[in-house]
């Protein structure tokens, strides 16, 4: 017949033939409406398309001749068309390969004329099964049953009216009666009657079918059909509420009774959400809004379609499930259909309290002054006042005493700070929570969440724990060390995106096969051609509908712009490819509202490029496109839409350098840091921006290239690479461990999940503060508050200004310590009067040492701070030539002082005057 067709077609001569991509037809099409679909689909194929074309150009040269085909062009055009046919049958039949699951078993199914139960019977049978079709609806009963049996099936109809108990035990009679047994029991019922059919209908079939699987004896199951209403409360659907939560707690009755019995038989329910059955089509067909709302519910994006009840059922009744009894098979909305509101949220939080792990209080003032008392310096203190005492001293005593006390003070003053410091790094590092409030995403403190909050998770959230904040530099540090380490950083490794530009893109060109480079900045879009309009909508297409990713954004920016405004989706995502390490594209297939499937993607454009199985002329035609575009640093993307994924065109965006980067990396170059960037961008483009950020980018190393090990080692490739293109997030971790083989202190920022291990394996991780992952901020030692590079560099100033002024206190403190000691020890042995005694040294290792030691915290950079190149991280704190260094300082002024004390020993000056001296 399709020969045939195709034969007609030809002697028409038509002259023109659309090529376009064209889906088959649903699943429960009539065989004669989906054998009218494929040859329409084979008319439509491009070989078949040319064919009838060149015909239709020959019978146009002489409408009287009729048209003829020589033997051998005869041959091949069978061949081709043969071919196509059994190419489209085979591929059409693998993906509707049935696999046997319930092959043998019975099956009868209420409410199978339309929706659900439908859908159930069909791929029961399709499966299998001999399926027994049960409704009130006797005509469109019998076309399911007529459908099953089209396919090869069995099946057969009976009229079933769930509320009543005659036609239950007829039908059970009748299928033991008919097939010998009975191994599955669906009850789906129609849902706009509520308490006689949700729940007479379900204990009704149920009751029957434990009989009649009983006298079988081989087992079997029974699926109840009951509603995500059953799970979750609806102020305006009380009834139903309680019709479907009773047929969930009766199918858990059900199948503990089964069980205990033994009867081998498993119940279960399913709980579907709203589902694309006539019903819900014709309360929302007019309602776009209405639509929405029902879309909102759903966590997923999007409403089920009948086969995906289907294909849940089809699970429970197949011996896949035979472990699972009594369970609740479906998906979740949310709580309300909006969230909660604000108010309610924050009456929970009061009666509730927060969301936080009960953790030991607060140490009162009491506390912290015991724990100072246990200190062994304090304690050296009154020991040594008790010894004056005994010997009558109460003067020194007292001294001695006095100085413990104003110890004890400040210390008490600055653990009663700390706790205060404590409890606000609490609060700053509590966890942020994405949640639904009043129909909005909003972030709140993880402490403030309550019962009945719609969370939105993402990839790598985690509880955070953060140690210290400098608020100055805009960099939150969970490892205080970490700040000293980055100052000794020779390599510092970071990615394009949002640390070197603003992470805020725009589409500013159109590359079309036909129009060439479209500037949209300067173009009227509503003027535009259809080519250039079709790339914006299919751009839109290719991303998600409510966007975060900043190019996802700027495609739906530019298609509000074209269109005057943005105007809602009126077709169904079906599913998502998302972008990953094996394929730089990502892709949403759409449900037109015609039928029709359509599949929108965009990515980087060589594997655009290779999706679209694009000539070789032409590609090297567009690559040539795509390095212009690259050149003038626009970040491309590709798009193909339908089945046959037809390229048409590039799309180029700019993100704009943040205004201080060119400033912070010179003055990188100028401290001896090498700046390496890490992205995943074309080649061309990360060259560009990098030779606009000031970064060395003479040469460039691919991913690709990484994966080549037959040249040199990598750790000798990177010593003068800067720039890394197209890399993916594992083989960052590969790049730091070369460059640490060669002996470089790496530092390394991220902001993925899968950016973890290389942040964990730098010197000093570096995670984005703004758009990192949970997984990223654990895994490294330092958070950037605003993703700004030029934090970074604020922080490795500080860093290597902690460094010098800790290196001068501990030269201070060394250098201190020689004459102190030196006026303690030498009257012993020289038989002059004690110069220092137990009370000076007292004072002055309490009070005078440690305020002059951290005098140095304060102490201003050195001028030559970032002109340096950075130390040796290996270098110890107490070096030999530091502690060289203070002993000779130490051991000028111990000199200078003996001096002054033997000159007025010499000339008899009393004890006190050498003191005071």
């Amino acid at each position: 017949r399709i020969l045939t067709a195709l034969c007609s077609r030809l002697e028409k001569g038509a002259a023109t033939c659309a090529v376009e991509p064209y889906t088959l037809g649903e699943n429960g099409s009539s065989p004669e409406k989906r054998q009218q679909e494929f040859t329409v689909s084979l008319l439509r194929h491009p070989v078949v398309a040319e064919l009838v074309n060149r015909c239709g150009k020959r019978r146009a040269k002489n409408n009287r001749e009729k048209m003829r085909l020589s033997p051998l062009a005869g041959v091949v055009l069978l061949i081709k068309v043969l071919f196509l046919c059994a190419f489209n049958l085979v591929h059409h039949h693998e993906r509707e390969k049935p696999m046997g699951r319930v092959d043998g078993k019975v099956a009868i199914v209420s409410g199978a004329a339309l929706g659900i139960g439908k859908a159930a019977a069909l791929l029961l049978a399709q499966e299998g099964a001999s399926v027994i079709v049960g409704d009130i609806n006797k005509e469109e009963g019998q076309k399911t049953v007529s459908e099953i049996e089209g396919k090869g099936g069995k099946a057969f109809f009976v009229l079933l009216d769930v509320r009543k108990e005659e036609d239950w035990k007829s039908v059970i009679e009748g299928a033991l009666s008919r097939f010998g047994r009975l191994e599955s029991c669906t009850t789906l019922e129609d849902w706009r009657r509520v308490q006689s059919i949700n729940l007479d209908g379900v204990f009704l079939g149920t009751k029957y079918a434990i009989e009649g699987i009983r006298q079988h004896g081989a087992g079997g199951s029974i699926i109840n059909l009951s509603s995500i209403e059953g799970l979750i409360g609806d102020p305006e659907l009380a009834a139903y509420n309680a019709s479907k939560g009773g047929v969930r707690i009766f199918t858990k009755s059900s199948a503990l009774h089964c069980a205990k019995a033994g009867y081998k038989i498993r119940v279960n329910s399913v709980h579907p959400g709203y589902i694309w059955t006539p019903m819900v089509a014709g309360l929302t067909q007019e309602d776009e809004a209405a639509r929405k709302r029902l879309v909102d519910l759903h966590p997923i994006g999007h409403l089920g379609e009948p086969d995906d009840i289907a294909y849940g059922i089809l699970y429970l009744a197949s011996d896949e499930s035979k472990f699972v009894t009594g369970s609740e098979l479906g998906n979740r909305m949310s709580t309300l259909p909006n969230g909660l509101t604000d108010a309610e949220a924050r009456k929970r939080l009061r009666e509730e309290g927060p969301n936080d792990l009960a953790r030991s209080g607060n140490r009162s003032r009491w506390r912290v002054v015991l724990g100072v008392l246990k200190e062994p310096l304090f304690l050296m203190l009154l020991g040594a006042g008790g010894i004056y005492i005994a010997l009558g001293d109460w003067h020194e005593a007292l001294l001695l005493v006095s100085l413990g006390s104003a110890s004890v003070f400040i210390t008490v003053v600055q653990e009663v700070r700390s706790e205060r410091v404590l409890d606000a790094l609490r609060d700053l590092t509590s966890p942020r929570v994405l949640v639904v409030r009043d129909g909005t995403q909003q972030r709140i403190a993880g402490k403030d969440v309550v019962r009945g909050d719609w969370i939105v998770l993402g990839e790598g959230d985690l509880w955070l724990r953060m140690l210290w904040y400098d608020l100055k530099t805009r960099v939150l540090t969970r490892r205080a060390a970490a700040i000293e380490s980055l100052g000794a950083a020779t390599v510092l490794c970071t990615d394009k995106t949002g640390t070197l530009t603003e992470n805020r893109m725009t589409v500013t060109e159109i590359q079309t096969d036909a129009g060439g480079m479209i500037d949209v900045r300067s173009s009227d879009l509503s003027s535009l051609d259809g080519t250039v309009t079709r790339i914006i909508h299919v751009g839109r297409y290719a991303c998600q509908p409510d966007p975060f990713d900043p190019m996802e954004k700027a495609f739906h920016e530019i298609s509000r712009h074209e269109q005057g405004q943005e105007k809602p989706l009126t077709v169904h995502l079906v599913r998502d490819y998302p972008f990953g390490d094996e394929v730089l594209a990502m892709a949403n297939v759409w449900k037109l509202e015609n039928g029709r499937l359509l599949v929108a993607s965009k990515g980087a454009p060589e594997a655009v490029m290779e999706l679209s199985h694009l000539g070789s002329d032409a590609r090297a035609a567009w690559r040539r496109k795509v390095d212009e575009m690259a050149a003038r640093r626009k970040a491309s993307a590709g798009s193909t839409s339908g089945f046959s994924f037809t390229f048409l065109g590039l799309v180029g965006l700019t993100d704009p350098l943040r205004a201080n980067v060119r400033d912070a990396i010179a003055e990188c170059k100028t401290a001896g840091i090498r700046v390496v960037m890490i992205t995943g961008d074309y080649p061309l483009t990360a060259q560009a921006i990098a030779r606009e950020a000031g970064i060395r980018a003479e040469k460039v190393l691919t991913g690709a290239d990484l994966e080549d090990t037959s040249g040199l080692p990598l750790s000798d490739r990177v010593k003068d690479i800067d720039v890394f293109a197209r890399i993916r997030p594992a083989q960052k971790l590969e790049i730091v461990q070369a460059l640490q083989s060669n002996g470089d202190v790496v530092a390394m920022t991220g902001d993925g999940v899968n950016d973890a291990p290389a942040l964990k394996a730098a010197q000093i991780g570096i995670a984005m503060g703004q758009r990192g992952s949970d997984v990223a901020r654990e895994a490294s030692a330092i958070v950037l508050l605003n993703d700004d590079f030029s934090s970074i560099v604020k922080t490795i100033r500080l860093g290597r200004r902690i460094y010098d002024n800790l290196h001068k206190a501990m030269g201070f403190i060394l250098a201190a310590h020689v004459p102190i000691a030196g006026l303690a020890i030498i009257p012993l042995f020289s038989g002059l009067p004690l110069i220092l005694l137990p009370a000076h040294i007292a004072f002055l290792e309490i009070v005078v040492d440690p305020i002059c030691s951290i005098a140095f915290e304060a102490e201003p950079e050195e001028a030559d701070l970032m002109v340096r190149p950075p130390r040796d991280s290996h270098r110890p704190l107490f070096s030999g030539s530091l502690m060289l260094w203070s002993g000779v300082q130490g051991g000028i002024v111990l000199i200078a002082l003996c001096l002054v004390l033997f000159m007025g020993a010499w000339r008899g000056m009393a004890e006190e005057t050498l003191r005071s001296l």
